[in-house]
């Protein structure tokens, strides 16, 4: 029976049971077919892990991880180029697989390393020896000619020459401490400027820190090293074999994970670096004291090492955490850089900073909300504040899903302030949160942005002297007949279930047994669709689309069918919208809505659509269906 695939530019690579099958699926082609022993620990549904590479030099490779260790196949042919037994498991915490050019880096076995030719099909080198737990890896490449690669250890750190294994120098724990997230190369070409993760779980100078180490390259020596910022957390949990447990699927702490974000900034020829805690301001410090609030700029000569100032600000109001609300801080505005002033969001304020000297300029906290997008233009920065958001689970067996509120933030609001002093110039405030229903979109050609929230789709003039007024605004339901948008009720399951059988011997004999996996989701699906020069809408009762001048321009019925859809609606580049719900897979022209036709197929069938949006495979148990996507 047919498990899952994994879609490939040399095909489709179909599991059953035991065997991988390549398809071409523009003709339905049997390519090969390779006999592939899953690893139950790997996933539920017991599926090999798959590394795909492809080069001029090297061809088209496959890598997959196996219940027997590393297997190498030809793309094209399945045929087996290479192969090793090597144990995946919890326990022996195996590492992983990373790309060098042609080349395939394998660590497993805690201490031991070994270098793959991907073009030969042959391991060119192994290391091994009693170093500890494998923290963390990087590549240095092409300095001076040759590529590195910097291995981080329980208590050594160790560049090795990645051509031929060998060990340029090792430094003990006492000398280098933590992992190489990130590296410079440096003018000259000699040296490398090195950014190392280094915990310290117990003791006085306890937490994760951030170092600038600048190194020559192949002697090892150290010019300088600089602590940048630092939070009093470092967790327990140790990142020894954080790819290992992302292969088993457990939930882990990765090695570039800081507990803080930073970003660099050019300025006059040194770097500043603005620091800002992912958790908010908690447990942020100054390294050098371990006091003040630690969020803030940092300016270094990264020639020197010297540090030229320190400017610790509160970005985030007290006690106040980002992951209160689980809000990742990758998500929040980003910062904004403009005639040499940062203008940064912390949870629930603005700061304005000058860039060359650290000194603020001015901020905003007030009453302010809870910043999640801003737009910088027309000498104008503008700030949108609130969130609503919401949390959909599924019981996999049963389907049953519930749909809750994950958190509120409110007031929700459209700033408009002048980037020079922080002087709100105007604000436009709404019921609801307007990306609610669909991101906030920001047209450039324009100036307009356009949002929705659960009753209607609407715009408003982005300019200093617009005012803070809706342009227009269209109701889902009144203008549009397509219902309204309550969003506990815009999600759709998709639910799916494959059996294994396995043999066992018992004291009557033979004895099989089957065990069924389950699989579901919820995905959003009744929602607007921002398409450039109008809207398309997904009601529970119809599908609209409406213009930027907000009106209607047609209206068609689509079979919601109790929300179980396999297909979320695509747009294909034909311009047609196909979708799939309960059994019925349609085609709509998406300029007037017309439907070309209608075809059933099964609801337990995993779709796949085609690069060229030309076909729709339905992959299920032991057959393939093709639907052409044209009227």
């Amino acid at each position: 029976d047919y498990n899952d695939y994994d879609n490939t530019e040399a095909g489709v690579i179909i599991y059953y049971d035991n065997i991988a099958l390549c398809v071409e699926l523009s003709r339905g082609k049997d390519l090969w077919r390779h006999e592939i022993k899953y690893d139950g620990n790997r996933s539920e549904k017991s599926l090999p892990v798959l590394w795909w590479t492809t080069s001029e030099e090297s061809g088209k490779r496959f890598l997959f991880a196996t219940n027997d260790g590393v297997l190498l196949l030809d793309a094209n042919t399945g045929k087996e180029l290479w192969s090793t037994e090597m144990q995946f498991t919890d326990i022996e915490e195996v590492e992983a697989v990373t790309f060098y050019g042609n080349k395939a880096l394998l660590m497993y076995d805690d201490d031991q390393i070994g270098f793959l030719d991907m073009k030969s099909g042959k391991q060119l080198w192994t290391r091994k020896q009693d170093i500890g737990d494998i923290e963390g890896y990087s590549a240095l490449e092409n300095l001076g000619g040759t590529n590195y690669l910097l291995l981080s250890a329980d208590d050594t750190q160790i560049m090795i020459n990645l051509t031929d294994g060998s060990v340029q120098w090792e430094k003990k724990e006492e000398e280098l401490e933590g992992i190489l997230t990130k590296y410079r190369v440096a003018e000259n070409g000699k040296n490398v400027l090195c950014y190392f993760k280094r915990k310290a779980v117990m003791g006085s100078n306890s937490g994760t820190h951030l170092d600038l180490c600048m190194i020559e390259t192949k002697t090892g020596k150290i010019i300088y090293k600089q602590e940048i910022a630092m939070t009093t957390y470092a967790p327990i949990e140790g990142i020894a074999n954080f790819l290992s447990k992302a292969l088993l699927g457990q939930k882990i702490i990765s090695a570039h994970d800081y507990f803080f974000v930073f970003d660099e900034y050019d300025v006059e020829g040194d770097v500043v670096f603005l620091i800002r805690g992912t958790a908010g301001a908690s447990g942020m410090c100054n390294p050098e004291t371990r006091d003040d609030d630690g969020e803030g700029l940092v300016r270094i000569n990264l020639a020197t090492g010297e540090i030229k100032y320190r400017s610790y600000f509160p970005l985030n109001s007290v006690g106040f955490r980002w992951s209160a609300v689980n809000f990742d801080i990758k998500d929040a505005p980003q910062p904004i850089v403009n005639d040499g002033k940062v203008y940064v969001v912390g949870a629930e304020r603005v700061v304005c900073a000058d860039m060359k000297t650290g000194k603020v300029n001015w901020k905003i906290d007030d009453d302010l909300g809870f910043p999640t997008n801003w737009k910088f233009h027309d000498n104008t920065i503008f700030l949108k504040v609130g969130k609503q958001a919401f949390n959909a689970a599924v019981e996999a067996k049963s389907g049953d899903m519930n749909v809750s509120k994950a958190w509120n933030k409110d007031p929700y609001r459209i700033y408009a302030i002048d980037p020079a002093d922080g002087k709100i110039i105007w604000n436009i405030e709404f019921e609801n949160d307007p990306g609610l229903s669909m991101d906030v979109v920001f047209d450039e050609k324009s100036k307009t942005i356009y949002g929705a929230d659960e009753e209607e789709v609407f715009a408003v003039k982005l300019t200093r002297d617009s005012g803070g007024k809706k342009l227009w605004s269209f109701n889902f339901d009144k203008d549009g007949k397509v219902g309204e948008l309550e969003h506990e009720e815009c999600y759709a399951v998709t639910q799916s279930s494959s059996s294994s059988s396995s043999l066992s011997f018992t004291g009557s004999g033979l004895s099989t047994t089957t065990t069924t996996h389950y699989e579901a989701s919820a995905e959003l699906v009744l929602q607007p669709h921002f398409r450039g020069d109008h809207f398309i809408i997904f009601g529970p009762d119809g599908v609209c689309s409406v213009g930027l001048d907000g009106k209607l321009q047609w209206t068609t019925e689509w079979n919601w069918a109790g929300k179980k859809v396999t297909l979320q609606p695509h747009f294909l580049s034909s311009g047609y919208i196909t979708f799939m719900v309960k059994e019925d897979i349609q085609l709509l022209d998406e300029k007037t809505g017309k439907l070309f036709w209608k075809e059933e197929d099964d609801y337990d069938a995993k779709p796949l659509l085609s690069p060229n949006h030309k076909y729709l495979y339905m992959l299920e148990d032991d057959e393939v269906r093709v639907f052409k996507m044209t009227p």
